[in-house]
């Protein structure tokens, strides 16, 4: 069985472990902005590292509504920008699904219990060097 993951966020990091989970064989879908819809459509998902580089097309959606619960949903946003990533996802956060936040400080963690009390919020740590080019 593949594991169906939603990334909120192809930025830097949404981007990086969204891409090698992907690369991995994972059904990634990626929540995005209409601006970087338009990037991976036009350019598909690049990365470029040390540890190999990779493209390919990207499975993107503007909204959640209509979209089958994921297994998993990774929020890679600003911590400033988790009300709006909560409001993002909410529609697709079914009864078995996991958020994996991937966001600085621990702060976010009891807004998240707040706002999914039902749901699994697992702890997750990025330490990553990474830049999103002006391509994408």
């Amino acid at each position: 069985m593949v594991m169906r993951i939603l990334v909120l966020g192809a930025g830097a990091v949404g981007g990086y472990f969204g891409g090698r989970l992907l690369e991995a064989g994972g059904e990634v879908t990626f929540l995005v902005r209409s601006s970087r819809a338009e990037q991976l459509e036009r350019h598909g998902l690049t990365l470029e590292s040390p540890f190999g580089d990779f493209k390919q097309p990207a499975a993107f959606i503007t909204s959640v509504l209509d979209y089958t619960p994921p297994d998993v949903v990774i929020l890679a946003c600003k911590a400033y920008g988790l009300e709006g990533a909560m409001d993002a996802v909410a529609p697709a956060i079914g009864p078995n699904t996991i958020i994996l936040p991937l966001l600085n400080g621990v702060a976010h963690f009891k807004q998240l219990e707040q706002r999914f009390p039902a749901t699994t919020i697992w702890g997750g740590l990025a330490h990553l060097g990474v830049t999103l080019s002006d391509d994408g």
